[in-house]
């Protein structure tokens, strides 16, 4: 063994109890999430470690406020763009579980990107999830982003706020000449 190295001995089961009940209620810093979010390695055990803690507490009931807190503590994270662009440049491309040699189409893979979705939110929350047509309110299910300067024809634009409109499916539809107006019942 190397000069200054120590084999530690392990710890009693008091010592783990006064670790955890001094480290209960504290938050990681900001650095060290990062630093799991980065690192492979890291990841694989904290996904271990969530392994082994999900089979310790199975059947056990959550009481409600434990639940809001991590519902919360979630919703932080997964709100910054920065935290989702981070993940999904992670897993992206040969890094994917589900590669396949690049052969997806560059439109489909820039529809479907990152980008793409971070740009669709910041338009129907600019537009207050309403359509601009017919003033319909709804979630993402029913309201589209509409480009107003062709996807196609405008690359610099694609993902420009200025360049979308929140739009209803029908009048999405209508926008792109697939149904007439005169098609519609009751709509608006």
């Amino acid at each position: 063994m190397p000069t200054g190295h120590y084999k530690r001995k392990p710890m009693s089961d008091e010592t783990k109890r006064k670790i955890s009940v001094a480290m209960k209620g504290k938050k990681p810093h900001p650095n060290t999430i990062k630093a799991r979010i980065a690192s492979p390695k890291a990841l694989k055990a904290s996904q271990k470690n969530a392994k082994k803690a999900h089979e310790a507490n199975r059947g056990k009931i959550i009481p409600l406020e434990r639940r809001e807190r991590i519902s919360e503590s979630n919703k932080h994270f997964w709100n910054k763009p920065e935290n989702r662009r981070m993940l999904s440049l992670r897993q992206r491309g040969d890094k994917s579980h589900n590669w396949k040699g690049g052969k997806t189409p560059k439109r489909r893979r820039l529809r479907q990107g990152i980008e793409f979705k971070l740009w669709r939110e910041a338009v129907f929350k600019r537009d207050n999830w309403t359509c601009q047509e017919c003033g319909v309110r709804g979630g993402t299910t029913q309201l589209h982003p509409h480009h107003i300067k062709s996807f196609a024809e405008y690359p610099e634009l694609r993902f420009a706020i200025d360049n979308g409109l929140t739009l209803c499916a029908v009048c999405h539809q209508i926008e792109h000449g697939q149904i007439k107006l005169s098609e519609v019942r009751n709509h608006g």
